[in-house]
């Protein structure tokens, strides 16, 4: 799904009013259009993999729970490349306001995550949460380096409550709500969910660019990905 939105592909908002000016964020109903078409096209696919890199990968997580609902009866892989939702720790509850008022979360959020609505006092890292208690019996996964400076440098917009002058997370923490996420949100039910953390990298997405070349420890990151398809989720990294 191309990406021409700038609302990792979770807005519901058009002619929305914004700095930059009148800005559609309708990335939300971009990917209902498509599943109208897809959806019918292939009555009889046994598998779906639901993917994508950085905004896409946010992407993927955030509309994984309603593309598994509209293939009820396939296997429905998610891998989410380089677009972690996590916690306050580094998102803080004001930023996740201002994606949600700018993009309208309140009205794209899957509705039964009860703890994922910002205006609400809740954050985007329950959706991963949410969505592995729904779909127990699919796999779930998540890449990203410990550092990744695009990332850092995104979520660095709500640093100083939200007045950051010059955005940026520091690695420490941003590795930290990482581990935080797989240990705490990422973790159950057992074996639903995997990631593959590379350490000692400001690297930003795999799939694309090292697929065949990277590698934590003993695990190719190529094995790892083709282990998930093959419906083993697993644990890799710091």
């Amino acid at each position: 799904m191309p990406y021409c939105t700038g609302d990792v592909h979770a807005g519901n908002r058009p002619d929305q009013d914004s700095e930059a000016g009148v800005q559609q964020f309708v990335g939300f109903r971009n990917v209902a259009a498509y599943l109208e078409r897809i959806v019918p096209t292939f009555t009889d696919v046994g598998h779906v993999l639901v993917t994508g890199e950085s905004a896409g990968g946010f992407g993927a997580a955030f509309n994984y729970d309603r593309i598994a609902d509209a293939f009820p009866e396939a296997r429905v892989t998610l891998l989410d490349d380089s677009g972690p939702p996590l916690g306050f720790e580094v998102a803080p509850l004001c930023l996740q306001q201002k994606w949600s008022d700018l993009w309208g979360f309140d009205d794209t959020i899957p509705a039964g995550c009860e703890d994922c609505f910002p205006s609400q006092g809740g954050g985007i890292i329950n959706i991963g949460a949410f969505i592995a208690q729904k779909h127990p019996d699919q796999h779930l996964a998540l890449i990203s380096s410990t550092g990744d400076s695009v990332i850092r440098f995104f979520f660095g917009f709500g640093g100083n409550d939200c007045t950051a002058l010059l955005p940026n997370t520091p690695q420490a923490a941003f590795e930290a709500a990482l581990i935080d996420a797989r240990d705490n949100y990422y973790n159950e039910p057992a074996g639903v969910w995997g990631t593959f953390f590379v350490d000692n990298s400001e690297q930003h997405t795999f799939l694309s660019s090292s697929l065949y070349s990277a590698k934590v420890g003993d695990t190719p990151l190529i094995d790892w990905v083709s282990d998930l398809i093959a419906g083993q989720a697993v644990h890799v990294g710091p």
